[in-house]
């Protein structure tokens, strides 16, 4: 795997972040068709100093946010390791249930005076990055992987649940950034932190793996930019079936996760009784949230997203992520339809 260099727009001279309105501690559930309901939660950030957390405005989660995140904090951080195994999945027939696919296409970033991005390569993208928070039950900094993703408000970013919930009894991480196209300590588009985390019930009450999912909303970066117009945002598709997949993150196997790795292949059902996606991917922790890309353009960057990384055995030989199925939909849309304008 090679080191790729960044090449981007210059970024826009002024620096003013758009103040948003604080997000709700915890949004209304909405339900879906399925009955499986989305929860919004609240981004908070963490003062080092005093252990207290609380919700910020975006201009000043911006300030405390980069003043926490120095590059020695983030290169301390450990990578979020979720080891397969006592938590519940949803289980289903040996029989694949066949429904209707549902896609949506990918956004691509816009190019313009205030920044964005200028080339991609096949073993790297903009979309794809680094995300960096304090975990409040284990007090450690963390990181996990995450992906730009579409949206009519162009500020979502798909992940794993875990990295930014815990689960029954526990609660939502602190101090959370994407970096989008995170290279090596470099930081080409700046940093997006988040106004609020969507997760569905599932996860949230039973730590169902089959929902281990996730979608962030975003505040501007200092340039001023929402997130799908700065990099783009990968398209999602519900109920893909088995394709071939480029699965992009930041294993911490793999050059301590400072280094953005892609892995490929055609995914498979995990086992007899689990509908959920597998892949031959050797990666360990840190890659959790990183999207598996089918249709990966490897001149934008971009890919469809059919699933991210979950978990994975002690073996570290292959990976699992969820089976994206209707409530992919619910989700989202929760998520979008909180976003500020």
């Amino acid at each position: 795997m090679k080191t790729t260099k960044l090449v981007f727009a210059a970024a826009c001279a002024s620096a003013l972040t758009v103040g948003l309105i604080t997000a709700p501690a915890q949004a209304a559930p909405v339900t879906g068709k399925a009955g499986i309901a989305a929860v919004g939660g609240m981004a908070a950030v963490r003062d080092a100093a005093t252990g207290q957390a609380s919700a910020m405005s975006a201009a000043s989660a911006q300030q405390a946010l980069d003043a926490y995140w120095t590059k020695d904090r983030m290169k301390a951080a450990t990578p979020v390791v979720e080891a397969d195994g006592a938590a519940s999945t949803t289980a289903t027939p040996a029989k694949e249930r066949v429904k209707p696919m549902r896609a949506e296409e990918p956004m691509a970033a816009l190019l313009n005076s205030a920044g964005g991005v200028g080339t991609q390569d096949a073993a790297f993208s903009f979309t794809t990055g680094r995300i960096f928070f304090f975990d409040p039950e284990e007090r450690t900094d963390k990181w996990c992987s995450g992906g730009a993703a579409t949206g009519t408000r162009r500020r979502l970013v798909l992940t794993a649940a875990h990295c930014v919930h815990g689960g029954p009894g526990r609660t939502w991480k602190q101090n959370w950034v994407f970096v989008a196209g995170y290279q090596a300590g470099n930081e080409p588009v700046g940093r997006f932190s988040a106004f609020q985390f969507w997760v569905l019930t599932p996860w949230l009450n039973d730590r169902d793996r089959h929902y281990d999912y996730s979608f962030v909303i975003t505040n501007n970066n200092q340039f001023g930019q929402r997130v799908v117009d700065a990099v783009g945002g990968h398209g999602l598709v519900s109920n893909a079936g088995r394709p071939f997949v480029h699965v992009a993150g930041y294993p911490g196997n793999r050059d301590g996760g400072e280094i953005q790795w892609y892995c490929w292949g055609t995914t498979s059902r995990r086992s007899l009784f689990n509908s959920d996606q597998k892949i031959g991917c050797a990666w360990g922790g840190g890659s959790s949230g990183g999207p598996w890309l089918r249709d990966y353009n490897h001149t934008n960057g971009l890919g469809m997203a059919i699933s991210v990384t979950s978990s994975g055995p002690d073996c570290v030989c292959e990976i699992y992520g969820p089976y994206f199925d209707d409530a992919l939909w619910t989700l989202r849309d929760a998520a979008n339809n909180a976003s500020p304008a």
